[in-house]
């Protein structure tokens, strides 16, 4: 496994499947939660795409 941790908190984690020739990510968006669950839930998910979209486009592949 290989894990990378961005200057902004979140956090990607590289590892190949064990049982067919893939590459699998994980990406961990990171936030702080306020009082606001919510927000912090849907600034998480904006992360996430921005960190999937930044993925796809470096490896040239398409979302499955």
């Amino acid at each position: 496994v290989l894990g990378l941790e961005l200057e902004s908190g979140e956090r990607i984690l590289v590892r190949p499947s064990g049982t067919e020739p893939q590459i699998k990510f994980y990406l961990e968006p990171v936030v702080r939660i306020g009082s606001e669950v919510a927000a912090a839930r849907d600034e998480a998910d904006a992360r996430l795409q921005t960190l999937l979209s930044a993925i796809l486009e470096l490896c040239g592949a398409d979302a499955r």
